[in-house]
């Protein structure tokens, strides 16, 4: 082949190329889009997922929703770390900074899709929802009024209902 060849063909391969990744990240931002609408919060929702990795890669209802509670799964890890760290600062909650601690480290049995088929998906999920409550409580009745608190539990709120929402639709889609 000759190099005039060989220029021509390269640059083919790479218009080629160049082309196709606008539409496919297009037809992700449709996707997500279109799965952010069952959400209480669109905006929050399609910040949410287009920051969480494997997004792009999502087919559909279902694999956006995965992608969400393991997001959750990611934030409640990290809702733990946050917990157990404060202990150090406030020894004076540490009882029920250590209680926070262990309702989030329990969140993420809740996070998943195994009940879709029966019904009971969105009552599993919501109990990791209902962790973040206990937490609240747990500190309320020690008096803990820990400013760094209310705005960590508040963003992993956020991002539960974005995975809360998601459950929802396709638990409806499967005709629960």
């Amino acid at each position: 082949m000759d190099p005039r060849s060989l220029g021509l063909m390269f640059a083919t391969i790479c218009m080629v190329v160049i082309l196709h990744f606008p539409i496919q990240a297009e037809a992700d931002a449709k996707q997500i889009d279109s799965y952010c609408q069952q959400s209480d919060d669109p905006k929050l929702c399609g910040t949410v997922l287009k920051d969480s990795p494997g997004s792009e890669k999502a087919k559909g209802m279902s694999g956006l929703t995965k992608v969400a509670l393991e997001t959750v799964k990611k934030e409640s890890a990290n809702m733990a770390d946050f917990f157990t760290k404060l202990t150090v600062t406030y020894p004076q909650f540490s009882v029920p900074l250590k209680e926070c601690a262990s309702y989030f480290k329990e969140a993420p049995q809740f996070l998943d899709l195994r009940g879709v088929k029966d019904g009971s998906a969105t009552l599993d999920v919501m109990n990791a929802g209902d962790e973040a409550q206990r937490c609240e409580t747990a500190l309320a009745q020690a008096k803990a009024n820990i400013p760094q608190v209310a705005p960590q539990i508040k963003n992993w709120r956020s991002t539960f209902q974005v995975a809360y929402s998601g459950v929802r639709a396709v638990e409806s889609e499967a005709g629960n």
